[in-house]
């Protein structure tokens, strides 16, 4: 299978790479030097600068269902009921303290705690934030498909298989609010993805097809006293813009947008906040732009661009 390796701060092709058929739910590191993906049992790494492959018989421990997650060069693994901390550059170790045994899901909370699922994937467990006692809440019955701190809150996001986002105060057991992460307009009865922001109170979520939309947290004071309210934007822009299911949605805060990657090879950005869209282009997959001469070709400016995004002028 072939990789193709973006920027999408600047939207330019950097380079292509392959992987074996059987590997699928890529994922590229945060500072670009991995790329990995998982096949039934295992998991595939490639190192980008240098092109060393290797192979681990299990999966890495996310913080969202069907995602690979990275911090910097390392990533969580599970050995029996523990976690570990692994460089995947140095092959080195450090042992996590989690709130709850053998985990199946963890996240990292802005004081640098662990929050974590049972090994069920049906409760959330966390350190206090007030006074470090382990604070549990289930969640009905719904298994928990990502879990995500609010970094600029004391918050944690909890989206589970009832297409809800619950948001959970890390201090406190009282449920914050819950928020229905998806309406019946959008035609799908199961959400598949959220993100949150990396440093404001922000999340979009999507249910993989056609449908995108963002939460913002708007704070104001009133009688000396602050207030808070959840506000959903719905995707907003020319119809038939998003024309293939979205198979990944993220923030990115270099360009102050929110990136979704569709299934037939399109880039879309929206702007974070209101969900807005604002520019979209196709990757060229259909043949290889690397084998041909486009410089002399007279063509119109939208295909010179796209031509250019792709690495071919």
């Amino acid at each position: 299978r072939k990789i193709q390796l973006w920027d999408v701060d600047r939207e330019n092709r950097l380079g292509d790479y392959s992987c074996p058929s059987v590997v699928n739910n890529i994922h590229l590191s945060e500072n670009g030097k991995w790329i990995m993906g998982e096949t039934d049992s295992d998991t595939w790494v490639l190192n980008s600068e240098d092109g060393k492959v290797m192979w681990y018989h299990e999966h890495f421990v996310s913080n969202h269902m069907g995602k690979l997650v990275t911090y910097g060069n390392k990533v969580v693994r599970k050995h029996g009921n523990s976690l570990y901390f692994f460089d995947l550059d140095n092959a080195n170790e450090e042992l996590l303290n989690s709130p709850a045994d053998s985990p199946n899901m963890v996240c990292f909370l802005p004081d640098g705690t662990i929050a974590s699922t049972d090994r069920n994937g049906k409760a959330l467990y966390l350190w206090s934030t007030r006074d470090g006692k382990i604070l549990s809440q289930y969640m009905d019955g719904y298994d928990i498909l990502s879990i995500q701190p609010i970094n600029s809150k004391p918050f944690i996001a909890v989206f589970t298989s009832d297409q809800k986002i619950r948001i959970y105060h890390t201090g406190v057991r009282t449920q914050y609010g819950t928020m229905q992460c998806l309406i019946k307009e959008a035609g799908e009865t199961n959400a598949k993805q959220m993100v949150a922001h990396q440093s404001i109170p922000l999340m979009a979520c999507t249910d993989s097809r056609r449908y995108l939309e963002t939460r913002f947290f708007s704070e104001w004071t009133s009688h000396g006293k602050e207030k808070g309210l959840w506000k959903k934007y719905r995707y907003s822009g020319g119809k038939g813009l998003i024309d293939g299911d979205i198979l990944d949605i993220a923030f990115n805060p270099f360009n102050e947008k929110l990136v979704a990657i569709l299934a037939n090879g399109k880039i879309v950005y929206c702007s974070d906040k209101y969900c807005e869209y604002q520019d979209s282009f196709k990757i060229i997959t259909s043949f290889n732009v690397d084998a041909y001469d486009f410089n002399d070709c007279i063509c119109s400016e939208s295909v010179q661009i796209a031509l250019r995004r792709n690495g071919a002028l």
